[in-house]
């Protein structure tokens, strides 16, 4: 219950700021999107941990903003009242002892039960203030639960790391003063030595004092120094020890197992099977396993909607199991394990899993991509649209599934840790998620390798493999290096040229390199050599330096000496500018000539999903143009400002900054301004085409006609259009 309140009280917070923003005049589609989304956290929530008057009247919430968010805008003052007055119900819920939930909600049902009719038929003369919050009674009080936030723990950790770095440094110390008393013997026996030759000459007997007693008070020196060192040795020791258990118990205070985050869900998987008619059993393993609380608290929602989705179409019901040769029972199974230095929870079901060639035809009636195209993705590809905000297979919407919600919360939450989320599936037999998670925020099981004589860290969460591979095995095909991992071609880049960095020349017969992927194709990046696999205390940089390109964070050797931690997705974003803007070096030899060749025209593609971009990206580089892409507005404004470009194409609906704010921006740089747009976009309606091309694009492409042909012979009209006389 903690865990959900805690839940409650941000997705609250974001229904409150999304309310101001509508109330504004500010309820934009984007806007919508936050709201329906946070309603339907709630609603899961809700349900799992048996509140249902409160996932009711979430539910009704997320219908009215999914109604609401295909006119968006300012909304009726009655409604406004009313959906405000809802979430206060919920705020004064986060305020409950999660002891005693359920008991203290009662008293709040009708309440609920009246923000329920008030959302469904909202009345000019409804107050807002009639479910305001009621001051509690004296002697109501109850013992409050402490919650500790994370970002305590956080400094906590930070403080505990940096102890144990600080150990480190000691042990070099100790090495050295050990090299100084070697040193101290090599001068003993040096002056024993001038002794025994001065006792064989003609020399003053005061010269010879005067070197004897240099001699014994060296060997005092050394005495002391070497009980020192066992002084120095022991407390090393001690302190090292004590630095560790610290650190040790500080991640112990941020693991919770992770049983903590499933309880419930038998029961919730029970009962929701008993509503649809369904027999499912849930088989959860691993409830030991433990998990960072941040990343646990951040796994309930998600898990949460994969089981929804499994109940309500995974699942068949038992005379359609029976006729398949099935048990009638079904099973969803939850497993937690450590592997790797990773969290690993994979979540499956038996049931009829996904159509790929429903799925196919889906995403053809949906407008996304042409028939053409959609034949020549991989089920991989495929699966990946399932991830898309709005995007379902499910034949009808219920108030359990069927809004494209849940897995697009779920890729978030997987990005935002720094993980992956892998599907696989096979029709009328299962449906497998795979998370693969860092096991805590704070430390990262890394790959420590050398750039440019310095030290950097790879997150293994964020690599494939890292190999050696011969010189003599890298090929060349089109200017660009390439080497054979199975039947796939690898292209090579040089990490120095990818961070921005100078490069040192440095050459081995065996070439190390580390393989990143972007989920559809795969970079070999060639650093200087391997260092080793460790665990790193994960250090902000300083917010003065800004963002640094390649890097997401810093940390510790365990000499003490600092180290980058690289940031793989932005490594990504270089990889793509190198290999569209031409001039990647090449890795077998630091003596290179710069390949100069005719550069293609560039365009930029600006789309926050990842299947448009790649789809689109693949038809333009087919006719010989150079794409680069961007995942959002601020990332395409930013692209722009630093790049050259001969065109940009641009979505509207974009998190962070849309494409129609993108257009004004660019036709209003002086620098800019004489770069032709086209967008491409699912609104297909005359007032939404007026809207684009007023903000200054050149051209107007629905994706509901998007074609092969059609795009390219836009580009291709757009560029001919802008080309200089």
């Amino acid at each position: 219950m903690e865990l959900f309140l805690t839940d409650l009280e941000s997705q609250v917070a974001l229904l409150n700021e999304g309310l101001l923003k509508v109330e504004r005049g500010e309820g934009t589609r984007e806007v919508y999107d936050k709201l329906m989304r946070a309603a339907h956290s709630i609603k899961g929530a809700a349900s799992m941990v048996g509140l249902g008057t409160l996932s009711d009247l979430a539910h009704n919430m997320e219908d009215r903003f999914i109604k609401l968010k295909e006119s968006p805008g300012k909304m009726e003052g009655p409604l406004m009242n009313a959906l405000f007055a809802a979430n206060d119900i919920a705020q004064r819920i986060t305020h409950l002892d999660p002891r005693a939930l359920s008991d203290q909600l009662i008293p709040l049902e009708g309440d609920i039960l009246e923000a329920v009719r008030r959302i469904q038929n909202p009345s000019a003369d409804d107050t807002y203030a009639s479910l305001e919050h009621k001051p509690r009674e004296e002697g109501q009080a109850k013992e409050r639960v402490l919650r500790v936030s994370s970002s305590c723990l956080d400094r906590l950790m930070g403080m505990a790391g940096e102890s144990m770095v600080e150990s480190l440094w000691l042990e070099p110390f100790s090495e050295q003063l050990l090299g100084l008393k070697h040193e101290l013997g090599h001068v003993l026996r040096d002056i024993d030595a001038i002794r025994e030759r001065l006792r064989t000459e003609d020399v003053s007997i005061r010269l010879v004092d005067s070197i004897a007693k240099l001699q014994q008070h060296t060997s005092t020196l050394r005495q002391h120094l070497d009980e020192r060192l066992g002084d120095l040795d022991k407390f090393i020791r001690r302190h090292t020890s004590l630095s560790e258990r610290l650190y040790g118990e500080v991640i112990d205070i941020r693991m919770r197992p992770f049983e903590d985050g499933v309880r419930g869900f038998s029961r919730y998987v029970r009962d929701l099977a008993q509503g649809l008619g369904k027999k499912v059993r849930l088989e959860i393993e691993g409830l030991k396993t433990p998990v960072d609380r941040d990343i646990l608290e951040k796994l309930e929602a998600p898990l949460h909607h994969l089981l929804r989705n499994s109940l309500d179409h995974g699942i068949e019901t038992p005379e359609e199991r029976l006729k398949a040769g099935k048990p009638a029972e079904g099973v969803i199974s939850i497993e937690a394990s450590h592997r790797a230095g990773m969290l690993y929870i994979t979540v499956s079901d038996d049931g009829r899993g996904v159509d790929i060639d429903v799925l196919r035809k889906k995403i053809v009636d949906e407008g996304m991509i042409g028939k053409d195209l959609v034949l020549n993705l991989t089920d991989g590809e495929l699966l990946e649209f399932l991830f898309l905000p709005g995007f379902s297979t499910a034949p009808k919407v219920t108030q359990i599934s069927g809004r494209g919600v849940g897995l697009n919360i779920l890729q978030d939450m997987v990005q935002q840790v720094g993980g992956r989320v892998q599907t696989t599936t096979e029709k009328g037999k299962h449906l497998t998620f795979q998370l693969q998670l860092p096991l805590t925020l704070s430390v990262i099981r890394a790959l420590l390798v050398e750039i440019g004589g310095e030290p950097y860290a790879f997150p293994l969460a964020r690599i494939d493999k890292a190999l050696n591979i011969p010189r003599e095995e890298v090929e060349t095909i089109e200017n660009s290096e390439y080497f054979n991992y199975g039947s796939i071609n690898v292209g090579l880049l040089p990490a120095w040229q990818v961070l921005g960095l100078e490069d040192r020349g440095h050459e081995t017969a065996m070439i190390p390199v580390v393989m990143i992927t972007d989920r559809v194709n795969r970079y070999g990046i060639v650093v200087d050599r391997f260092i080793e696999e460790k665990d790193i205390v994960v250090h902000e940089l300083d917010p003065h330096l800004g963002k640094v390109p390649g890097i997401s964070s810093g940390g510790f050797m365990e000499d003490g000496s600092p180290l980058l931690i690289l940031d793989v997705d932005d490594m990504l974003s270089s990889v793509d500018k190198l290999l569209f803007g031409g001039g990647v070096h090449s890795v077998r030899t630091h003596h290179y000539e710069e390949e100069v060749k005719a550069a293609p025209k560039k365009i930029l593609i600006v789309d926050d999903s990842i299947t448009v971009r790649e789809v689109q990206s693949r038809l333009l580089e087919s006719r010989g143009y150079a794409v680069q892409t961007a995942v959002d507005g601020v990332d395409g404004w930013n692209a722009v400002r630093i790049g050259s470009f001969d065109m940009v194409i641009t979505d509207v609906d974009m998190p962070r900054m849309n494409g129609i704010d993108l257009v004004k921006a660019i036709k209003a740089d002086p620098r800019l301004h004489n770069m032709p747009i086209m967008i491409v976009s699912y609104k297909d309606r005359d007032s939404d085409r007026k809207l684009g091309l007023e903000a200054g694009a050149d051209y107007y492409l629905t994706k509901s006609s998007f074609h092969d042909e059609t795009l390219i012979q836009a580009v291709e009209e757009l560029l001919g259009r802008f080309a200089a006389p």
